[in-house]
């Protein structure tokens, strides 16, 4: 089922307000992730001739120059999923009907804009709950993409809730229940009683990829962070995903000067890099996955179901 040695490119097209409101911060700067970021991955994906799957928070759509670019975008072959209606993060603790319309009216407004359904989901924040996995089984969805068994990642996401609390701000994010980090590594087909274990489910889950033994997400913002050295041992990471599931954000193409101050005081990180500086690091992650075949998400899932028959 694996043995073909794949990548599957995807972008999270979070507004810049979203990683304010981890941070408790409630005024930010003019998005430029959906559109500046956006277009600057998109000019990368044609360089490095990969069709990506790009993760639309469907409210952004009211936005003309995003929805231009969406537009682009799919006629072009990128894939448009489904990132929710407005991205609440705690989306996964809310009632039914809430969760439901957040998915369905996403599912609507892309597909409007995108000239056909997504095929795909992502959670905001990766927590998911029951409830969502019988929603897009109802809905038809091949695939679902926000398991995160990342015990590193969970520790410093609650560190960051718990900076915002001290210093008096309250986070939007919420922390997934601890049986997320003993979610299955590969893809799998989830259980609507705990969608962090196998199950029932038609539709399969990507989860987010870590290295073995310690980890560590490999995703782009930790790709941009690493450096040479460590970034050498992401690198190794990788070989153990047959399939390669890599996912990006909207805000991993700004440059310091877009992401706004608020970010900077915050001391996030990725928000202090120069843009020259990232787009350097990921020419040197796509040249280590050059012999791979490029797929999108909703190929790999299709693949993968063709495979298993």
């Amino acid at each position: 089922m694996y043995r073909m040695k794949t990548c599957a490119v995807s972008i999270d097209l979070d507004p810049i307000r979203h990683y304010y409101g981890i941070h408790g911060i409630a005024v930010a700067p003019e998005d430029r992730a959906c559109t500046a970021g956006l277009e600057r991955f998109l000019a990368f994906a044609d360089e490095r001739r990969f069709k990506a799957t790009l993760f639309v928070v469907a409210a952004e759509l009211s936005r003309p120059a995003f929805v231009s670019i969406i537009k682009d975008a799919a006629r072009a072959g990128h894939e448009i999923a489904n990132h929710t209606l407005s991205h609440r993060y705690d989306l996964s603790r809310l009632p039914a009907e809430e969760i439901k319309k957040e998915i369905l009216d996403a599912h609507v407004k892309i597909a409007a804009a995108a000239g056909r359904g997504p095929a795909g989901f992502r959670a905001p924040g990766y927590t998911l709950c029951g409830t969502m996995i019988e929603v897009l089984e109802t809905a038809g969805y091949a695939y679902d993409s926000s398991a995160f068994s990342s015990a590193p990642y969970y520790a410093v996401k609650a560190a960051v809730m718990g900076a915002s609390h001290i210093a008096g701000r309250k986070s939007a994010a919420i922390l997934a229940p601890a049986s997320s980090l003993s979610a299955p590594s590969k893809p799998y087909h989830p259980s609507p009683d705990d969608p962090y274990a196998e199950g029932g489910a038609k539709l399969l889950e990507f989860p987010i990829p870590l290295t073995p033994v310690l980890g560590v997400p490999l995703i782009g913002t930790t790709f941009v962070l690493a450096g040479k050295a460590w970034g050498r041992v992401l690198l190794r990471g990788i070989d153990s995903h047959a399939m390669f599931n890599l996912e990006f954000h909207g805000i991993d193409f700004l440059d310091r000067a877009e992401v706004g101050e608020g970010l900077l005081k915050a001391r996030q990180p990725d928000a202090r890099l120069g843009l020259e500086t990232k787009m350097e690091r990921f020419g040197r992650l796509f040249d280590y996955l050059k012999d791979r075949r490029f797929e999108t998400l909703s190929q790999a899932a299709s693949r993968m179901g063709e495979n298993a028959k």
